[in-house]
């Protein structure tokens, strides 16, 4: 039994070694489905088969003469030198956020050379009155009068609620001071 599950193993490996053999790219296929299929970019697949950029995706490698060994050496290419692409591609995202950060920084730094208008203030017995322009009497007389109306009306509310207080209530307690329709028919019996 033993013998036989060993025989059909490696017989599963050899057929799966020379289907692999055979799955070679025919003649008839594109470039753009030898691009997929060998998982290389099409830009990238043209440049290192020393194709030009503007040759069709739909032409079969049998019209632009590409072999076998053609295909076999540019994915190994493609392979060896394939860190090198992604390197480039990270270090040309970290520059433009570099450049970004760096661009920010600026804006922020001459943020400070913009002119603010100062802030001008009064004090009064009722508090800080803060303007960003001239102030008048009126508008002092104004701010204190809102302020202490806004004042006597938030001591009233806090009297009203003192005054207006809700006693607790027990629902056990109220429950034995209303008939229900069920007591009172079981204490008719």
């Amino acid at each position: 039994m033993k013998k036989i599950f060993l025989i059909l193993i490696l017989t599963l490996i050899f057929s799966i070694a020379l289907a692999k053999k055979h799955d070679e790219f025919p003649s008839n296929m594109t470039l753009s489905e030898l691009a997929e299929k060998t998982k290389i970019p099409i830009k990238k697949l043209k440049n290192i088969l020393s194709l030009e950029l503007t040759t069709s995706e739909t032409a079969t490698l049998e019209k632009l003469m590409i072999s076998q060994n053609d295909i076999e050496k540019a994915t190994q290419k493609y392979e060896k030198n394939k860190n090198s692409y992604y390197g480039g591609i990270v270090l040309v995202g970290m520059l433009i956020v570099f450049a970004s950060l760096l661009t920010v920084g600026l804006i922020i730094s001459q943020l400070k050379r913009l002119q603010i208008k100062e802030k001008k203030s009064v004090s009064t017995p009722q508090g800080k009155i803060t303007a960003s322009q001239n102030i008048s009497q009126n508008d002092i007389v104004a701010v204190i009068t809102a302020i202490f109306l806004h004042e006597m009306e938030a001591d009233e509310q806090n009297k009203l609620l003192l005054t207006w207080k809700r006693s607790a209530v027990s629902m056990w307690k109220a429950a034995g001071k209303i008939d229900y329709p069920n007591r009172t028919f079981f204490e008719k019996k």
